[in-house]
């Protein structure tokens, strides 16, 4: 894949998953759930559909995937989300996806974003 196509479409990416996580209120969401556990949130305000947090995380398996395969562009995604952002997301959503896991009986459900976020905290380059 030529470089400049693989920045142009990780763009293109990033541009299109910003716009389709405000337009369904998921960064809203995100937003109010703050540092709360989000079990704990997701009991107290029964109206946050799960789905809107899970929506983060099937970015993050998208990234995850795409940074895995040579898709995307890790340092485009970096330079949008930075790592301490995506380490904090999924520390906050991995309660609610081993949850998911359980109820669905995918053991490695989303495990493009564990596998990314523990390359971050790796600092593998």
């Amino acid at each position: 894949m030529d470089k400049e196509y693989k920045e142009l479409e990780t763009f293109k990416f990033v541009t299109e998953s910003m716009n389709h996580l405000a337009l369904i209120g998921a960064r809203e969401a995100i937003g109010n759930l703050g540092e709360t556990n989000i079990l704990y949130y997701m009991h107290y305000h029964p109206d946050d559909s799960p789905q809107l947090f899970l929506e983060y995380a099937y970015l993050g398996n998208r990234v995850g995937y795409g940074v895995r395969k040579g898709i995307l562009d890790k340092a485009i995604i970096l330079s949008f989300w930075l790592p301490e952002w995506w380490i904090s997301l999924w520390k906050k959503l991995e309660p609610l996806i081993k949850e998911e896991r359980k109820r669905r009986n995918i053991p490695k459900l989303y495990g493009d974003f564990e596998w990314f976020v523990a390359k971050l905290e790796q600092k593998d380059d």
